[in-house]
Parts: C-alpha cells; sequence; structure tokens
C-alpha cells in the first residue's frame, strides 16, 4: 500500500504554459538546448539546463550551473510566468500523439515507500546517471522533473479519474512548440476535498506498489537529500515536503506513448 499526498504545484500560469514547457532536460544535448532556450527566455530549460545562460567557460561548472538554476527560477517566479497553487491538489495529465492517448496521476510520493518494499525499479540497476541531480535539488529546494511510474490498474481510481475529466474543464490544453512533436497536453486540477481524500485512501488500502519506469537517478536524488535532511532534523514532521517526491502515476504502461514535458510541475520541498 502507498502513500502519496496531493501538494501546492507551482507551475506555469495558463497564458505561458506552452512557452514554459519544455523537453526533459536529459534528452538534450547543450547544444540543442541552447537553441530552445536562445529563442524562448520561457522556456523551463533555463532551470533544468542553466549553462545555457553561462559563458563556455563555466558551463562545467557545477556550483555556478547550480546557483544560476535557482536564480533563473526565482526570476521565472517573480515575472509570474510560473505561480503556485494555494491550495493542495492532485493533477491529472493527459497526453495525446498520433492517435493515442496517455493519462498519469501527478502527484507527491513518501521516499520511505521504497524502503518498506512499496517501491520496486522497472530500470536495469546500471542505469546513467548523466547530472549531478542530487546538487541540483539541494540548490533549487525543488523537484522540477517527475519520476514516471506504473501502478496496477483500480477501476474504482479508473472510474473516479474517468467522470472527474468528463465533468471539469481542464486548467491547460496546449500543443508543443517543438514543429516536430505534434502532441497535444491536457492538465486537469483535483482539489475537491472529498476526491483528494478518496484517491488518498485507495493508493493507502488498494494499490499494491508502483514500479519506476523512467527516471531512477531522480528518485534516488531524492532520497538522498531526504535522509540529509532528517539527518540534520531528527524531529521533523514525517510529512515535511522533502520526505516525498514528484511523481507521475499511470495505470497501465501499455498506454505510454511518450513522456510529458518539463516545467509543468513543480514540487517546492523547501
Amino acid at each position: 500500500m502507498v502513500k502519496i499526498k496531493p501538494f501546492r504545484a507551482i507551475r506555469p500560469s495558463s497564458y505561458n504554459v506552452d512557452h514554459v514547457a519544455s523537453p526533459f532536460y536529459d534528452v538534450l544535448s547543450l547544444e540543442e538546448a541552447r537553441e530552445i532556450a536562445y529563442s524562448n527566455p520561457k522556456s523551463f530549460l533555463h532551470v533544468e539546463r542553466a549553462e545555457v545562460s553561462l559563458a563556455e567557460q563555466f558551463v562545467d561548472d557545477r556550483e555556478k550551473i547550480f546557483k544560476q538554476a535557482k536564480e533563473n527560477l526565482l526570476t521565472f517566479i517573480e515575472n509570474k510566468w510560473l505561480i503556485q497553487d494555494h491550495k493542495e491538489a492532485y493533477y491529472l495529465y493527459r497526453l495525446h500523439r498520433e492517435n493515442e492517448y496517455q493519462y498519469g496521476l501527478v502527484a507527491t510520493i513518501a521516499v520511505d515507500e521504497y524502503e518498506k518494499g512499496n517501491i520496486a525499479y522497472e530500470e536495469p540497476p546500471e542505469f546513467e546517471r548523466k547530472f549531478d541531480v542530487t546538487g541540483y535539488l539541494e540548490s533549487s529546494g525543488a523537484h522540477t522533473s517527475p519520476v514516471i511510474l506504473s501502478s496496477p490498474r483500480n477501476e474504482k481510481l479508473d472510474q473516479l479519474l474517468a467522470n472527474f475529466r468528463a465533468t471539469k474543464f481542464p486548467v491547460y490544453m496546449f500543443e508543443s512548440e517543438d514543429e516536430e512533436d505534434d502532441s497535444n497536453h491536457c492538465v486537469w486540477m483535483i482539489k475537491e476535498e472529498s476526491l483528494v481524500k478518496e484517491i488518498t485512501r485507495i493508493f493507502q488500502e488498494e494499490i499494491g506498489g508502483l514500479s519506476i519506469i523512467s527516471g531512477r537517478h531522480l528518485f534516488e536524488s531524492a532520497k538522498e537529500v531526504a535522509e540529509r535532511r532528517k539527518e540534520a532534523n531528527l524531529n521533523a514532521n514525517p510529512n515535511a515536503e522533502y520526505n516525498f517526491f514528484l511523481g507521475i502515476i499511470h495505470a497501465n504502461t501499455d498506454e505510454l506513448v511518450t513522456w510529458p514535458l518539463s516545467g509543468l510541475f513543480i514540487h517546492a520541498f523547501e
């Protein structure tokens, strides 16, 4: 049984979402990231690949990169390109591409569920950590890329989410700015207390466990940061935000057609 929690997402304003949303940081070379970032000052690559804002001699200086990432994140918030929701919520994400639909529940998940045996890996153990994600998290105080997970299908949850999206307007509906990507993205915000409680209960009482499909390095770094915070705060609340990581949970991995864009959901843990 899995402990998940709603959260107050920092996310793009509706007016800026199609400009802020960007490809995942680790699928682009530095040159590709620079090309996108230079043409779009609102691209989230300015945060997750902050070296695009630095001179060439500093692109391998981790401390400068982390500092720049934090500064750029604060700039996005100050400019209101990113806003924070006032109420904790879950989010339902839909990606439509090539006549295929992919749905995922965006939530924060307790890091210690791994130690309890409720989170498993589908990625091979020799995964490659391409970037110093731990240092990035320590500096930014936020999870800015979600771990992608799968869960056993639950008919009750499926019906609840289907009814919700059929009766509620999304907060976002936009197309990718990438000319080579014809994907369409849609996000609903689930903030109704009764629904939030029921979703939380279903995962705690009926969902047997989760598997990490992609983003094992993100989870490992989130776990490392949580352990450091707990060592420094022995009497801290177990529900402290740093004890949770950001994830998108899919009920059926066969439905996955591609990964979501970055910058749509940010979980601040400081």
